[in-house]
């Protein structure tokens, strides 16, 4: 019980690689139904299960790109969400069409809808699932970072909004930083979005580290949302994302 803020905390994975032969079923008994989450605030049944189950949406992903948003993505559409992840200006995306009509990626979409004063969330497609909101290309003058930026915007406008904190070992993410399209150096030059300032991997680490906290931090200000932290490298991941938002 208690007024904290609910952050559901995934246990410590007992083998992050599931291979293709992995028995979910044993997953759903040792990593799901048999050991809690640490949730503040929640109720939860003797087999370790949210009471107050599906938790609701908008369901706001906030942690950093390359954690596993595509994965994420597929999981609620698979279950008949209406999700966003990038892209919110309808249909696929494609370059020709971005160029044009900038105001289609949602992280521009966002940040425009803020500077006008309209409800970010409603502005930009009102989808039940932001499955990546974040867009970083400083060559195309895209810079919008809206889990860093514009979180308390968010929660003005949906109040009850579940926010879910996918992360993964941080070591690798920074490797996969590295590795894909000189992310960092994109973080890097849309710093006054991102807040990033240096490229090297103990400050990557730490402005990985630290993004968490501010939302751990963010939550227990505003008690009203629930906070999903996902280790998306855990093979009980899509188990608990199940149970947690009701997805069979």
């Amino acid at each position: 019980g208690g007024g904290g803020g609910r952050t559901a905390v995934l246990p410590p994975p007992q083998n992050r690689i599931a291979p293709r032969e992995w028995d979910w079923d044993e997953v759903r008994r040792r990593n799901c139904y048999g050991v809690k989450p640490t949730v503040l605030g929640r109720s939860w049944d003797d087999d370790g299960r949210p009471i107050d189950r599906p938790l609701p949406t908008p369901v706001v992903v906030i942690g950093m790109p390359k954690t596993g948003t595509t994965t994420i993505d597929s999981f609620f559409r698979g279950a008949g969400f209406n999700t966003s992840h990038w892209w919110c200006g309808g249909g696929s995306w494609n370059r020709s069409i971005a160029q044009m009509y900038p105001q289609g990626y949602c992280g521009k979409c966002i940040a425009d809808a803020v500077l006008a004063g309209r409800p970010p969330l409603a502005s930009c497609g009102g989808y039940d699932v932001w499955a990546q909101m974040d867009v970083t290309l400083p060559q195309d003058g895209l810079c919008h970072m809206p889990q860093v930026e514009y979180l308390q915007q968010i929660h003005d406008e949906a109040p009850h909004a579940t926010f879910v904190m996918n992360t993964r070992n941080v070591t690798k993410w920074v490797r996969s930083m590295h590795g894909w399209s000189q992310f960092e150096e994109r973080f890097v030059k849309c710093g006054t979005a991102t807040r990033l300032n240096r490229t090297d991997e103990k400050s990557l680490e730490t402005y990985f580290l630290n993004h968490v906290k501010m939302a751990r931090n963010f939550v227990k200000r505003n008690p009203s949302h629930a906070l999903v932290e996902v280790d998306i490298e855990d093979p009980a991941a899509g188990c608990i994302m199940s149970e947690l938002f009701g997805v069979d």
